[in-house]
């Protein structure tokens, strides 16, 4: 209400008009503050970067980087490791049937973990391997397999990617590469960042995507729920797709809210 109001209002002086800009920043006080002086950082913080665009409001957001491991962690540490030594994780594809039956067709690849308990799902295992900075390395072993198997395909491929390869300012050029070893069209590639990490992690996402742009390649959003903030990363991110969470899709014909998100 406050942006709207400062945006709507004119100021005048003698015969001239000035229009009114308004940038605001953020701080939520929840059960992680720890003094006033950090809340107050985090403000400033999410009001630089909202400066920076102009005429939005920013809501600070700590970044998801690794962590310490807790010792809770320690079994998956050591499964994840030894999945890594033995290369043991695969792909999944998953075809997206276009309800039109136009335009490009689109697969979408999931990465499984093989274990002796199991094959292992992402759902399982990321969090805990972006915390204890593994996923970078999962990426980096997974997507180069990926891309050969895209060469004989016409399908628009998208690849989950983890934090800690969005907070990795190396991985495009990396990635380039690889696609140029590979013969790879960087159309057919499409990387995939949840919702979450692009509003905690808003700059290197940006960075990314730019990145993604020079050389050819497409971004989407996955997760994508009816929060009002995440649907203020589409003014801060140009995505080619968002893929929104089953349950916002959920008798959609006879919910009229959800119709309306």
């Amino acid at each position: 209400r406050i942006l709207e109001a400062y945006c709507s209002h004119l100021v005048e002086i003698e015969d001239r008009s000035f229009s009114v800009s308004c940038s605001i920043g953020i701080a939520t006080l929840g059960r992680l503050a720890k003094n006033s002086t950090q809340v107050i950082a985090g403000a400033r913080k999410a009001q630089a970067e909202a400066s920076a665009t102009g005429n939005v409001a920013v809501t600070f957001r700590p970044q998801l980087i690794a962590v310490n491991s807790s010792e809770d962690d320690r079994p998956w540490i050591d499964r994840l490791k030894l999945a890594l030594k033995h290369q043991d994780f695969y792909a999944v594809q998953q075809s997206i049937i276009d309800l039109d039956g136009e335009g490009a067709h689109l697969v979408e690849n999931f990465v499984y973990m093989r274990d002796d308990a199991g094959d292992q799902a992402p759902y399982q295992y990321l969090a805990i391997a972006e915390r204890n900075d593994l996923a970078g390395l999962i990426d980096r072993l997974i997507i180069p397999g990926l891309l050969k198997s895209f060469v004989e395909t016409s399908d628009r491929q998208i690849v989950s990617l983890s934090v800690n390869s969005i907070l990795d300012y190396s991985f495009t050029g990396w990635l380039s590469e690889q696609m140029t070893e590979c013969c790879v069209e960087p159309g057919k590639l499409v990387l995939q960042v949840n919702v979450a990490a692009a509003l905690a992690n808003l700059k290197p996402v940006q960075r990314l995507m730019h990145d993604l742009e020079r050389i050819g390649c497409k971004l989407s959003i996955s997760a994508f729920d009816a929060e009002r903030r995440s649907r203020q990363v589409l003014e801060h991110l140009n995505a080619s797709y968002i893929k929104i969470q089953p349950a916002l899709s959920d008798k959609l014909s006879g919910n009229t809210e959800r119709q309306e998100v």
